[in-house]
């Protein structure tokens, strides 16, 4: 017995989305953003830059969307041991947090996992694409 699948958004909106999540990270890490390692400044300048124009796709990026992650792990886990790690794998949206850099912080977080989630479900859907016309259906 299968169970039947909800049924997908279009494909436009999952992209918009995306796009949508993109932009308010962008404008979330220039509010709040930490700093960021010298040699490391110029390639998040220019992929914080994509998200602005809409353009969540460039591969160029993908090494700098983990360094940016890392980043932010390494902001939180200074505000609190351990808080960046468990931070980047669950929901802190309901976290009490006393200290106003830490919550700066924890809100990028939650607003770059939900650009990071948006972006791999855009990726998904066309990966999906692709296997189910290569099956044939």
């Amino acid at each position: 017995m299968t169970k039947d699948l909800p049924e997908l958004p279009p494909f436009e909106i999952v992209v918009y989305r995306a796009i949508l999540a993109a932009r308010s990270f962008y404008a979330e890490w220039q509010r709040h953003g930490p700093e960021v390692d010298p040699e490391m400044q110029r390639s998040v300048s220019i992929a914080l830059e994509h998200l602005d124009e809409g353009t969540l796709f460039s591969f160029n990026d993908d090494d700098t969307w983990l360094s940016i992650e890392q980043v932010l792990i390494n902001a939180l886990n200074a505000c609190q041991d351990g808080y960046g790690d468990y931070a980047v794998r669950e929901d802190t949206r309901y976290d009490h947090i006393f200290l106003a850099e830490q919550e700066r912080f924890r809100r990028l977080m939650e607003s770059w996992k939900g650009f990071r989630d948006a972006r791999q479900r855009v990726l998904d859907r066309r990966r999906a694409s692709k296997v189910a016309a290569e099956m044939g259906n």
